[in-house]
């Protein structure tokens, strides 16, 4: 295994890449969790991403707009009910924003229907 700020292959160059999983699990261990702030769950007064779609997003492509929107909504839906994260539900939700039944392209090849 290798230390932290290291590469798999053990250099510690500067030019070479960080095993940023490494890094994530040191500073998970070394943090305060107990001493945390509480995590505040107020609804935010702005939803980014619906402003998003409702601006640049609509002025250049209304039907991606709605397209989008409509596939938040519908994953909003399920948080909500706490749908299980699986393939499924993300090809519903790429659905709603391709406007259609068209199943994504990843799941015809692992089905072996190109």
């Amino acid at each position: 295994m290798t230390g932290i700020g290291s590469t798999a292959t053990g250099n510690t160059d500067s030019t070479a890449s960080t095993d940023s999983l490494l890094v994530w699990l040191r500073v998970r261990r070394e943090a305060d969790w107990r001493h945390a702030p509480v995590l505040r769950r107020d609804p935010g007064v702005r939803d980014g991403f619906r402003a998003w779609c409702e601006g640049p997003v609509r002025g250049r492509d209304p039907v991606r707009a709605e397209r989008l929107l409509a596939a938040y909504a519908v994953a909003r839906a399920d948080a909500e009910r706490r749908a299980p994260l699986d393939f499924a539900l993300l090809a519903g939700w790429q659905r709603e924003i391709l406007g259609g039944g068209a199943v994504p392209r990843g799941r015809r090849l692992c089905e072996g229907r190109v």
